[in-house]
């Protein structure tokens, strides 16, 4: 047998087995993640506004990746690693999103992003900083930034029954009915309102058009539904700029 070249082989298993540590069981931290030098866990801003993002990253031994992520917080999720904790259940108005992964080694990594929000956008987005090390472990840290519009429709809502509980959801029975009165608004002149009905995967289950003429309507929005299980109502408002306007409230029927 060449020892030489049995001794250069097992060399090479040793340094290959060296990538991962079966030991390491400490997931990366986002040290520090603001916005315009804020750490603050919530922000409100414009649209079409402009904002900073500086993150930091480490981990003990060996950062594999860093993902730099912006989503809607539409589902109630939520979020580890201080920061904005999420539980939001409000559907944007718009399908704005970045997700961008940098390739890391080492042990610590500082990046920086600016970031223009898009002049159409409202409602609440994370903008999240996900650290990966070597065995597939992350670490990660969201801060909430809610988007105001004053180009956008408004739509009010004059009464609801029954009420909106402290968790966010309307509560109902099977059988019941949940009963709203709303109000659309645009000085340019609404273009379209539309009432929408949505399962709890997403997938929607009806809509129904309502007649505008001008600036104002107002209308009803009713559900009624006998089979248990988790719906959301949705009211949108479209004027004649093209610009569109959202409002949502999940149902749970028991």
């Amino acid at each position: 047998m060449n020892y030489r070249i049995f001794g250069f082989a097992l060399l090479l298993v040793a340094f290959s087995c060296k990538d991962k540590d079966p030991g390491d069981m400490q997931p990366p931290t986002v040290e520090s993640l603001s916005i315009n030098n804020s750490s603050d866990s919530a922000f409100i801003m414009e649209a079409g506004s402009t904002f900073n993002v500086a993150y930091t990253v480490t981990d003990n031994i060996s950062l594999a990746s860093c993902t730099f992520d912006i989503h809607a917080a539409n589902n109630g999720h939520s979020h580890t690693g201080g920061g904005s904790p999420g539980g939001e259940y409000k559907v944007p108005n718009f399908n704005w999103s970045v997700n961008d992964v940098t390739p890391l080694s080492g042990t610590s990594y500082s990046g920086s992003k600016t970031i223009q929000i898009p002049d159409s956008a409202a409602g609440i987005w994370h903008v999240e900083v996900i650290g990966r090390d070597e065995n597939g472990q992350s670490g990660s840290r969201a801060l909430s930034v809610t988007v105001t519009n004053n180009n956008l429709p408004t739509i009010s809502i004059t009464s609801i029954i029954p009420a909106i509980s402290n968790d966010g959801l309307v509560h109902l029975t099977a059988g019941t009915s949940l009963n709203i009165l709303a109000m659309a608004h645009d000085p340019n002149n609404l273009a379209a309102v539309y009432i929408k009905l949505y399962d709890g995967l997403g997938n929607q289950l009806h809509v129904q058009s309502v007649p505008v003429s001008g600036t104002t309507v107002n209308f009803p929005a009713n559900f009624n539904n006998t089979s248990a299980g988790n719906y959301r109502v949705v009211l949108e408002a479209i004027d004649i700029l093209g610009y569109r306007a959202i409002w949502d409230v999940p149902v749970k029927v028991h």
